[in-house]
């Protein structure tokens, strides 16, 4: 049976959570402050959810919804990066390729982002040709 977590972030990302804002204006320390913030937030949230700190044994697929909020889709990408890293460790072993196969980011029309985290089927990928 495969496995799926749902958990939501109260958080209104603004234009100040824009990648492009990010990468361009803040200096290397604010940004790690910022993502430091973000993942505190989703570890907190985490517990809130109260989901046990047990990773998922084989690899995920993650999925980050964000309500309507202005920024282009792929403006979210160090907000994303923040809370995933947040989950290492907790729900996810770790970002690598090995625990962590596919990522998908959408917009609903919900009021919190939400994160759901759902295991793949283990497949044998290394040994498929395509």
């Amino acid at each position: 049976m495969l496995k799926l977590v749902e958990f939501y972030i109260n958080y209104k990302p603004t234009s100040f959570d824009s990648l492009n804002w990010i990468c361009s204006r803040k200096h290397w320390g604010d940004r790690n402050k910022y993502a430091d913030a973000i993942r505190l937030k989703t570890i907190n949230t985490l517990k809130r959810h109260r989901i046990p700190r047990k990773p998922f044994e084989n690899p995920v697929r993650i999925s980050i919804a964000y309500p309507k909020d202005g920024l282009d889709l792929d403006n979210h990408g160090f907000f994303a990066k923040a809370v995933i890293d947040g989950m290492k460790g907790w729900v996810i072993e770790d970002d690598a390729k090995a625990y962590f196969k596919e990522f998908f980011q959408e917009f609903y029309d919900g009021d919190l982002i939400r994160v759901m985290v759902e295991e793949v089927r283990h497949e044998q990928d290394e040994d498929r040709v395509f």
